[in-house]
């Protein structure tokens, strides 16, 4: 097992869902969506399990079901982080001002990030505000360098 926390202890709250994380970055998004799944039917107001479910859904394409399952997620722990993958979601399917709303209130809650950044400048370009995406560009460029340094 990739995981040493699953081998060591496998009912370690936290396992499954890095479990699932573990078969999202390995492209196994049936078995993250089991594992997720599996969590759920444990615990319905597990939060991390909806918002892991909302990556399933999203890598496969599923974006309508994966912004469901990351409001879900929101709604029951705010500070999940959920907002930017649900901007991606939604600038996938070109609803950018819901994208540019939950990008800026990622940016509110967790401050700079050049990917923050970049998916702003992105649904800006796409919805025409090209002053805004000018800006949003420059300061991912800038945060981008910012840590290459650091």
């Amino acid at each position: 097992c990739a995981l040493p926390i699953l081998e060591l202890q496998p009912h370690e709250e936290g396992a499954s869902y890095e479990l699932g994380v573990a078969y999202l970055n390995e492209k196994r998004t049936g078995d993250a969506k089991s594992e997720f799944a599996q969590m759920l039917a444990q615990n319905s107001n597990d939060a991390d399990a909806h918002f892991g479910m909302g990556l399933a859904l999203a890598a496969e394409g599923n974006d309508p079901a994966a912004i469901e399952e990351y409001s879900t997620a929101a709604r029951l722990d705010p500070d999940e982080g959920v907002n930017y993958e649900m901007g991606i979601s939604y600038a996938k399917l070109k609803k950018y001002d819901d994208a540019i709303t939950v990008l800026l209130k990622d940016r509110q809650q967790n401050g700079d990030d050049q990917y923050i950044e970049s998916a702003l400048a992105d649904a800006y370009q796409a919805k025409g505000m090209k002053a805004e995406a000018q800006d949003a560009q420059r300061k991912a460029e800038q945060l981008q360098k910012s840590a290459t340094i650091n």
